[in-house]
């Protein structure tokens, strides 16, 4: 028996539903381009140059530990940053065109970015980009291979990448709870700024927190490279890890 018949009715329009779910799927995309332009570089320069015994020798070099560390980043931060803004460009112009040979109309679909949405979406990308290259140098240094770098490839990507899931879930937005969370708050800040939603003090505060887990993650790499029994490749604990030599 079926005494009420239940009929759910959805108020949001077509285009608000289809800019939510754009606004939610290319920030995703947007760090997995980011990771993946990353990885290679910092495995190489890092794993890769204590498998070919050339790390060891550039620590023995008349430079600063400091220096080191900076010109590898440097160099993994250029690559990421390169990778997120072409796929970015590449991303916006593919789905302008796609709208455009379907014959719909920009302005309907939700999708919509002002100029200081712009700037937002650079600064929250250039964040992303100095957490996750951190994080990854940090990681992959731990490695005394190539091949052994690459297995943690699949923990790292999941690591990073989980949080834009817990993004996708209904009902979660950004509010001050949510800009507290590390890459969540990255997600759903990025998710707001294509639907054209930019909340200053929100935004605002997701770049401070950000900058702060950027911060953090480029200690925590610093850290890692300060630490003679990793360069030199020997087994360390997690107690080690943190000893000063």
């Amino acid at each position: 028996m079926q005494p009420i018949q239940i009929v759910e009715i959805d108020l949001a329009s077509r285009e608000a539903v289809m800019g939510k779910l754009i606004g939610r799927f290319i920030p995703m995309i947007l760090v997995f381009f980011i990771f993946t332009g990353i990885i290679y570089i910092a495995i190489d320069i890092t794993a890769g140059e204590k498998e070919r015994k050339t790390l060891q020798t550039l620590f023995v070099a008349p430079v600063k530990v400091s220096e080191i560390i900076a010109g590898k980043f440097l160099a993994v931060f250029t690559v990421g940053i390169a990778t997120a803004l072409m796929n970015l460009l590449s991303l916006v112009v593919a789905f302008l065109i796609q709208i455009r040979l379907l014959g719909g109309d920009i302005a309907k679909i939700g999708f919509s970015i002002s100029s200081t949405g712009w700037v937002w979406l650079i600064v929250l990308i250039v964040l992303s980009t100095v957490f996750i290259g951190a994080i990854t140098l940090a990681v992959v240094l731990l490695a005394n291979s190539y091949k052994e770098s690459q297995s943690y490839v699949t923990p790292l990507m999941l690591v990073i990448l989980l949080p834009a899931i817990y993004a996708f879930t209904p009902g979660i937005e950004l509010t001050f709870v949510t800009a507290l969370i590390p890459m969540v708050n990255i997600f759903l800040a990025m998710g707001a700024i294509f639907i054209g939603n930019t909340n200053f003090v929100l935004m605002a505060l997701v770049s401070v927190m950000a900058l702060l887990y950027a911060v953090l993650s480029l200690g925590f790499a610093s850290l890692i490279f300060r630490n003679e029994n990793v360069i030199t490749g020997e087994k360390v604990n997690f107690k080690q890890l943190f000893k000063q030599n």
